[in-house]
């Protein structure tokens, strides 16, 4: 839990250090030109609070499932200066120590997913860009599972070739008979452009 409150932190303290005047000179008006190519790796955390969940929203002690190391991979390409296609892949774990959807489960157990989605950004100025995205899902486990991921994030751009992303989250997937695979992803990172 103190590791994400540090990467919160730090993430606020960069906001503030983009928007001062530190002699950094303006860049392009638009960080997604048509096929540029964005790479990200980003430390997120599992939320698998559920929505008749007795223990409330944002019970990081009781409900969420931090992986305490940078656990997730993007690349995005941009085919219009509002939309993008990537994909992700991510290692998380499931602690047995944790609720899942109100429930303990047996043991901790690691998955990998593997996610492709489609970015809308409705807002975008040269520094910063708020999107939406959805997409098809797999999370590979004790069994192989399909689902869809949606959700919302921005990004703050601090050079031309580097940013920061703060994103949460949907995915649905059927049912695994060991832990139950509806949850909300929350994370934050570092984005790259090569030029």
């Amino acid at each position: 839990m103190r590791s994400l409150l540090l990467f919160l932190l730090f993430g606020v303290a960069l906001s503030g250090i983009a928007q001062s005047d530190l002699g950094v000179k303006s860049f392009s008006t638009s960080m997604r030109k048509p096929n540029m190519v964005t790479f990200g790796v980003s430390l997120n955390a599992i939320d698998n609070t559920s929505l008749t969940s007795k223990n409330g929203f944002f019970n990081m002690g009781s409900n969420w499932n931090i992986f305490p190391f940078f656990n997730t991979a993007t690349v995005d390409v941009n085919f219009a200066n509002v939309f993008s296609y990537g994909g992700m892949i991510t290692y998380a774990r499931l602690y047995d120590s944790v609720l899942q959807q109100d429930e303990n489960i047996t043991e901790s157990k690691g998955y990998f997913a593997f996610d492709t989605n489609t970015k809308w950004y409705f807002y975008s100025s040269g520094r910063y860009g708020v999107y939406t995205f959805g997409g098809p899902s797999l999370i590979v486990a004790d069994k192989t599972l399909f689902g869809m991921n949606f959700g919302l994030g921005g990004e703050m751009w601090i050079s031309p070739t580097l940013g920061f992303r703060l994103q949460t989250m949907g995915k649905y997937h059927q049912k695994s008979p060991l832990m139950g695979f509806t949850h909300a992803q929350h994370s934050i990172g570092a984005l790259f452009h090569f030029r």
